[in-house]
C-alpha cells in the first residue's frame, strides 16, 4: 500500500493504524488451520499479492500505483544439489541466486534493473560467480541483459536478465519454481506487459529446449540450465515515452531498433550502435501518429 501511494506521508505507526488489514481463515494469505502453516504465503503468493494491488492502485487512480513486477524465483534461482569431485565427493546443496528480474514502471519512474522480487525490493543480494565457481562445482555460462523483456510504457518496466549455468564434472540436481510462464508482469495506464519467464535446457550440443515452469531437472556434465526472466510491467502509453529515453534505452541494450520503431514509435537518423545515435524527431513524429492512428482503428 505505501509503495503506491504519496511518497511524502511517513511510514509510522499513526500512519499504519490508518490500514486496516482484513484476513479470512483458511485462505491462502491468512490465517491458516492447524496443522497447515503460511510458510510458503510469505514469499511466493505474497509476491503475486504485492504486485495485484499496487497495480489495483495504479488501474484506478492516474498517477499513483505500480505496474506489476515480477514474481517467482525460476532456474536461475534453483535450490542445486550434487556431489563435489574436489572434495572427496562430499554432498552440496543450495539455493542460487544468480539472476536480476525487472521491476515494475511507476508513474514518474522506470523500473529498476536490480529489482528482485516485490518481497526484496532491490534489496536482495546476488551471487558472485566467481564465488559459487570457487564454492561449489558448477560453472556459470552466461549472465546478460535480456533485451525486449520490458514492459514498455511512458515509464518502462525494467528488463529481465538471461541466465545459463551447470555443472562443471559430475551430475547436478536443480530444483526451481517459476512464476510469470503462463501470466507475466502486466502494465497499467496504457502500458505493455513484460517478457514472459522462460525455463530452458542447453544440451550438450548447445541446442535448447523449453522446459516446464516448475520442475526438478538432473544435469549432466556438459549440459546447462537457463531462464529468459521477466521484465516489469510498463506504466502510461509508450507512444508518449520521450524520444531521448528511448534512445538511452537502445544505446544501454535493453531495446532493439525494430521495438523502438514498433512499439515506441521513435525513428533514428541510422540503426549503428554508436555514442553519435540521435533521434530523426520529424520521422519520429511521423511513425507516431500512424501507429495511434491503428491503435485506433482497433
Amino acid at each position: 500500500v505505501f509503495n503506491t501511494i504519496d511518497p511524502t506521508i511517513p511510514h509510522n505507526a499513526g500512519t499504519f493504524r490508518r490500514v486496516r488489514v482484513h484476513l479470512r481463515e483458511n485462505c491462502v494469505v491468512g490465517i491458516p488451520r492447524f496443522p497447515h502453516s503460511c510458510s510458503v504465503a510469505t514469499t511466493n503468493v505474497g509476491e503475486r499479492l504485492v504486485v495485484t494491488t499496487q497495480k489495483a492502485f495504479a488501474d484506478h487512480l492516474a498517477g499513483y500505483g505500480l505496474a506489476e513486477g515480477a514474481c517467482g524465483i525460476g532456474p536461475a534461482f534453483a535450490v542445486v544439489s550434487g556431489n563435489d569431485w574436489r572434495k572427496g565427493d562430499e554432498p552440496y546443496v543450495n539455493q542460487k541466486f544468480l539472476g536480476s528480474q525487472g521491476g515494475p514502471a511507476g508513474p514518474r519512474y522506470d523500473g529498476w534493473v536490480t529489482y528482485g522480487n516485490s518481497v526484496t525490493n532491490g534489496l536482495m543480494f546476488r551471487d558472485s560467480v566467481e564465488i559459487d565457481e570457487q564454492k561449489y562445482p558448477i560453472r556459470v555460462s552466461e549472465i546478460r541483459i535480456r533485451q525486449d523483456s520490458e514492459g514498455a510504457g511512458r515509464r518502462r518496466g525494467a528488463p529481465g536478465t538471461r541466465v545459463v549455468y551447470g555443472p562443471k564434472h559430475d551430475t547436478m540436481t536443480a530444483a526451481y519454481v517459476t512464476d510469470g510462464f503462463h501470466n507475466p508482469p502486466r502494465g497499467t495506464q496504457g502500458g505493455g506487459d513484460a517478457a514472459p519467464s522462460i525455463a530452458f535446457k542447453v544440451d550438450k550440443n548447445r541446442e535448447e529446449t523449453p522446459l516446464r515452469p516448475i520442475s526438478t531437472e538432473r544435469l549432466e556434465p556438459g549440459e546447462r540450465l537457463g531462464q529468459l526472466l521477466s521484465g516489469g510491467g510498463g506504466y502510461g502509453k509508450p507512444l508518449e515515452r520521450e524520444p531521448e529515453l528511448v534512445c538511452d534505452d537502445v544505446l544501454a541494450g535493453f531495446i532493439g531498433f525494430a521495438r523502438a520503431g514498433d512499439v515506441y514509435g521513435v525513428v533514428f537518423t541510422s540503426e549503428v550502435l554508436s555514442a553519435a545515435l540521435t533521434v530523426d524527431m520529424g520521422a519520429t513524429a511521423r511513425r507516431r501518429a500512424a501507429l495511434a492512428g491503428e491503435a485506433d482503428k482497433r
